[in-house]
């Protein structure tokens, strides 16, 4: 039995490496390494760049709409400004009328 002893103890040291190799092999057995492809990054691009047309789209729509407002206010301010001239050439004129009636009358009663 010594000598049988004697054969393995040499190859003992070599036995808690077999374990380990066992224990790692049987931990890794179910295992796929991520696999990174151009196409997850090109699908992140193509969101990236719709996001950035549709908020330019949206900044566009929200511009025009204020072009449009100003464009409505402008129109308003124009409306009451030609009102506004045309009430004082009403009164400018009544005013010149009543002068010309005046200077009429004073004429009228000088020369009688």
């Amino acid at each position: 039995m010594k000598d049988w002893k004697k054969e393995i103890l040499p190859w003992a040291g070599l036995l808690p490496v077999g374990v380990l190799a066992v224990c790692i092999a049987s931990a890794l057995s179910g295992y796929k390494p991520p696999v990174f492809t151009a196409e997850a990054a090109e699908e992140k691009v193509e969101d990236a760049k719709e996001a950035v047309e549709q908020k330019i789209e949206d900044a566009k729509e929200a511009a025009a709409d204020k072009v449009e407002e100003a464009k409505e206010a402008a129109a308003k301010k124009v409306e009451e400004a030609k009102d506004a001239a045309a009430k004082k050439v009403e009164e400018v004129a009544a005013e010149t009328t009543e002068a010309v009636k005046t200077t009429a009358k004073k004429t009228t009663k000088t020369t009688k």
